[in-house]
């Protein structure tokens, strides 16, 4: 009989014991909630405090590019066609390198052919470079003096355009060393003022031809770097871009092209202008 009661005492204190152990564990799942809900809230406050720190920092630095802008030059790149018919140069098979004579050279220009004066030969004359020339006028709309500089085989000059009629443009002023080339050389545009250049580029002859099948030109592209003289200035960059497809086969003549009589078969691309601020790089 005792046993009985001892036992009967045992069961009851262990449900008791399992029963505190229960309401405890529930207890600690409530704390770990609401802690858990509350480390969600702080994350959530630290995050938008992080992205109102981003915006006031945006803020601050969209009015300093605002000041900047008002001051810094603003040069604009106005493409004239594409000059044709393109020129074909037997002794080159490739764009000029650094140190070979440069595409403008007077010895240069003598020896390059215009390409609609013959038939070409494929693979006789697949290695020939056909380069093509296109100008375009520079002017400097912002307020203050632009350092302008060619990237690519292309130089400033004198000449007239039919985008700034009855003005004949000056090559604008060469800053430091001239070089023997004109290669990196670096010109002042002063506010209001435009500049003229020119500029070639091509591929060989083998190069050209997938074009009228593909529909995908290779690429032509030089830039021009515009920038101006304060420590906390810009650096813009723009590129411009000639599509063509020069030459089509001569019908019943295997392995035989000529020259597009059309020169809408090329156009120049001028793409939108990339500007870095000094005080971001």
């Amino acid at each position: 009989m005792l046993s009985a009661v001892v036992a009967t005492l045992l069961v009851g204190f262990a449900v008791y014991q399992l029963w505190g152990l229960r309401r405890q564990i529930k207890i600690s799942t409530d704390a770990l909630e609401i802690a858990m809900r509350a480390a969600d809230t702080a994350q959530d406050a630290v995050r938008e405090a992080a992205r109102s720190a981003d915006a006031a920092q945006d803020a601050v630095r969209e009015a300093a590019r605002v000041r900047i802008d008002e001051q810094a030059p603003r040069v604009v790149v106005l493409p004239e066609p594409v000059q044709w018919p393109p020129r074909l140069s037997i002794d080159r098979t490739s764009m000029p390198n650094r140190n070979q004579q440069r595409l403008f050279d007077a010895m240069s220009l003598h020896a390059a052919a215009d390409a609609n004066q013959r038939d070409y030969n494929f693979p006789e004359d697949g290695e020939r470079l056909l380069w093509l020339i296109a100008r375009a006028l520079v002017i400097n709309e912002g307020n203050s003096t632009a350092r302008i500089r060619f990237h690519g085989e292309g130089r400033f000059i004198e000449g007239t355009s039919e985008l700034l009629p009855n003005e004949t443009i000056t090559i604008p002023p060469v800053v430091g060393q001239r070089g023997e080339t004109y290669l990196d050389r670096e010109h002042l545009l002063r506010p209001g003022h435009a500049a003229l250049c020119e500029w070639g580029t091509g591929h060989p002859l083998a190069k050209w031809a997938p074009v009228h099948t593909t529909g995908k030109t290779p690429e032509c592209k030089v830039s021009i770097s515009a920038e101006g003289s304060t420590e906390h200035g810009t650096l813009d960059q723009t590129t411009i871009e000639i599509a063509a497809r020069p030459l089509e086969p001569i019908p019943g003549r295997d392995g035989q092209w000529r020259l597009k009589a059309n020169p809408d078969c090329a156009v120049v691309l001028v793409h939108p202008t990339h500007r870095t601020y000094r005080n971001e790089a």
